[in-house]
């Protein structure tokens, strides 16, 4: 991301019952915008979603921009190359916006109409970004300013009580005229979570990226980039197998194949030892590019995704990769192999129900998230798994500092009750993890960075 290509806005009052704001691009392309009184202004969120609109590798084809204001983020996406098609539910809004864009001389390159999702506005045939700043006040908050907007700023900055952002994926998914390569592009109000929630996003089968975030007061505001995982290629469904990861290595290299096994018979976990599994049971292997490993070491690749399996099935991770129940019982591992020319596999195992056998036992994923199946859990790490590492044609994968902040982040959630390291007969406490995946302690000793599972002894209340 080049922050050379910032944008910014500038408020200029007037004597009527409209203000100029100054929308600056990279010091290269500003336009002063007319804004009415009952017209969303260019904000910081407004500029937060324009440079993550920039930063988008695609700079070109049909956009659709929901509650277009005045028209800012419709201008900037013509001035990319985007021919826009834009909506609003506020006339004044309507009005505003068509007459910035005829200021600057893009009307040929944007239509404007009034209306919006569920109101009128079809998403037209062909689109290939959906870009909306959602509202986010909740509908039952009370808020001191809520008590001076009228209806037309209401409707700009307030959410529907089922959520804007679960209106918008229902449309798309109903319309089946959105392209299957398609990028919607979404801001959401994360922390409080709105009305509006990404997370029914992936529990549809859509991957979400988070691209662009920003503090605004005690509110997070994040710009997420949502696609269809896989291109919404289905899975290669299999009743019974040897081992989900030698099935993976049979297919044709593909940058997002999966495949799940009913059963397998000669599963397999860290260092070989045996994977024992039950029918209904999680058996899957994930094969990705090979070329994810010159983003990512092999060591941080394997802790992130035991904190996207983990966080999927509300579970625990213990470094470096051990899914457990809040109990301390283990709920399944996962085992990641990369073959030359073949790309990496990731091999993942779940168990549903407990599990009792003469020399160990485990627990299952009812125990944290209740009574789903397979199929269900499968789709949730699916659309994880996608949203971290799944090349994608719009949007860069993460940085690594970013893969870091959410594994210790699912990290934590295990080290929380006063979890320790005993190392070489020496405690030691987590402090973090290291770009190689490997986790830093401190103690006595000072820091250190350990990689060694063979002398790490982790003393924890909840481990059996």
């Amino acid at each position: 991301m080049d922050d050379n290509l910032v944008t910014k806005s500038e408020e200029t009052p007037t004597s009527g019952d409209f203000k100029i704001y100054k929308f600056e691009i990279d010091q290269t392309k500003s336009w002063d915008l007319l804004v009415p009184s009952t017209v969303y202004p260019p904000k910081e969120d407004t500029e937060m979603l324009a440079k993550a609109i920039i930063d988008l590798k695609i700079k070109d084809g049909l956009a659709v921009e929901i509650g277009c204001g005045s028209g800012a983020i419709s201008l900037l996406l013509a001035n990319l190359g985007w021919n826009v098609v834009a909506c609003d539910v506020n006339p004044i809004a309507v009005a505003a916006a068509r007459g910035n864009i005829a200021k600057y001389g893009f009307q040929k390159m944007v239509e404007i109409y009034e209306g919006g999702i569920g109101e009128g506005f079809k998403i037209p045939k062909g689109t290939s970004l959906i870009v909306w700043n959602l509202p986010y006040i909740a509908p039952d908050m009370d808020l001191p300013e809520r008590g001076s907007m009228g209806l037309l700023e209401d409707a700009a900055m307030v959410d529907d009580e089922k959520g804007w952002g679960s209106r918008l994926l229902e449309e798309i998914e109903s319309d089946g005229e959105i392209g299957s390569d398609a990028m919607c592009l979404v801001v959401f109000r994360t922390d409080p979570v709105s009305p509006s929630n990404p997370a029914r996003w992936t529990e549809r089968g859509w991957s979400a990226r988070v691209v662009r975030s920003i503090r605004l007061g005690p509110e997070r505001i994040d710009a997420i980039a949502f696609w269809r995982t896989g291109g919404n290629l289905e899975p290669m469904r299999i009743k019974n197998c040897a081992s989900t990861m030698d099935e993976a290595f049979k297919l044709p290299n593909s940058k997002w194949c999966r495949v799940i096994s009913e059963t397998q018979s000669a599963g397999r976990g860290r260092r070989g030892s045996d994977w024992y599994s039950k029918n209904g049971d999680l058996l899957a292997t994930w094969r990705i590019g090979g070329d994810v490993l010159a983003h990512f070491s092999p060591g941080l690749l394997q802790i992130c995704v035991g904190a996207i399996v983990a966080d999927s099935i509300n579970a625990v991770v213990k470094w470096p990769n051990d899914i457990l129940a809040p109990n301390g019982k283990k709920i399944g591992g996962i085992l990641i192999e990369s073959r030359d020319g073949s790309g990496i596999a990731i091999g993942i195992g779940l168990n549903r129900v407990e599990m009792e056998k003469s020399d160990f036992s485990s627990a299952g994923w009812e125990e944290t998230v209740g009574e789903i199946d397979a199929d269900e859990v499968f789709q949730r790490i699916d659309s994880g798994l996608s949203g971290i590492f799944e090349e994608n044609r719009w949007v860069d994968m993460p940085h690594e500092n970013k893969i870091k902040e959410l594994s210790w982040k699912s990290l934590s959630k295990f080290l929380s009750n006063g979890t320790e390291i005993e190392y070489r007969g020496i405690r030691y406490r987590p402090i973090g993890i290291s770009g190689s995946g490997e986790i830093d302690v401190i103690g006595e000793l000072g820091e250190l960075t350990l990689s060694d599972l063979d002398f790490i002894d982790w003393k924890s209340n909840i481990l059996h």
